[in-house]
């Protein structure tokens, strides 16, 4: 049997595919698919370049085409993430909700950014425990990905788990300094700890980073001339 990577609309799609000519790369793999209609590799990969090329209708076609092919092996995990991402992208979280789920029991191949969306998503639907819990996997799975983090810290706040947010948010700052929200949050629970010197530091480190932030800066003012015990 002829193996797919000799064939020259394999070599040709994924030198397009990877230097992001996606137009050249759909015609190459369109090619691919009528020779090789069950591979789910193929497919897959027409899922990516659909969804580059912002085509999310199509892009979700292939992704459960794929998954249809993989039969739970291989790019279940992922074909089901990329359905969440492009039903996300479109605004329908229901949709994206379920695909993201769909993605977490697929253990072979599970994408760890599904934590972070379905955080986004909870979020959006005001289920801010349930965001916490997904951001907390999101950050110990992949703790690189600091906006997780970030994310976590925010709603503790809005919790008024002050403590926590100070721990998160200075593990944030560890590696993105100079961001000027994170300074402001770290105001608010100091403030929240009545910690207000502290919290004073950080609201004008805020207002350094981000001259627009009047919130900040009004705190900055009234802690400034505030006589405090």
């Amino acid at each position: 049997m002829k193996d797919i990577k000799d064939d020259p609309f394999f070599i040709e799609g994924m030198e397009a595919f990877l230097m992001g000519d996606w137009s050249a790369a759909k015609e190459s793999f369109l090619h691919l698919e009528k020779s090789f209609p069950e591979n789910d590799h193929i497919i897959f990969i027409l899922g990516n370049i659909y969804y580059s090329l912002g085509v999310l209708d199509k892009s979700i076609e292939y992704y459960k085409k794929t998954i249809e092919l993989s039969n739970g092996e291989d790019y279940c995990g992922n074909a089901y993430y990329k359905i969440g991402v492009s039903y996300f992208k479109m605004g329908k979280f229901a949709e994206a909700l379920k695909a993201f789920q769909q993605s977490i029991k697929a253990e072979k191949s599970q994408h760890v950014m599904v934590y972070y969306y379905l955080g986004l998503i909870s979020t959006h639907l005001g289920n801010d425990e349930q965001a916490i819990g997904y951001f907390d996997k999101l950050r110990l799975a992949s703790p690189q990905t600091k906006m997780a983090v970030f994310f976590e810290a925010q709603l503790k706040v809005k919790r008024h788990e002050f403590k926590s947010a100070i721990g998160l948010l200075e593990q944030f700052l560890e590696v993105t300094p100079e961001f000027a929200e994170a300074h402001h949050l770290l105001g608010v629970a100091h403030m929240g700890l009545h910690e207000n010197m502290k919290a004073l530091s950080y609201f004008r480190k805020a207002v350094e980073l981000n001259p627009e932030d009047k919130r900040s800066a009004i705190e900055v003012s009234k802690l400034a001339t505030t006589d405090w015990p």
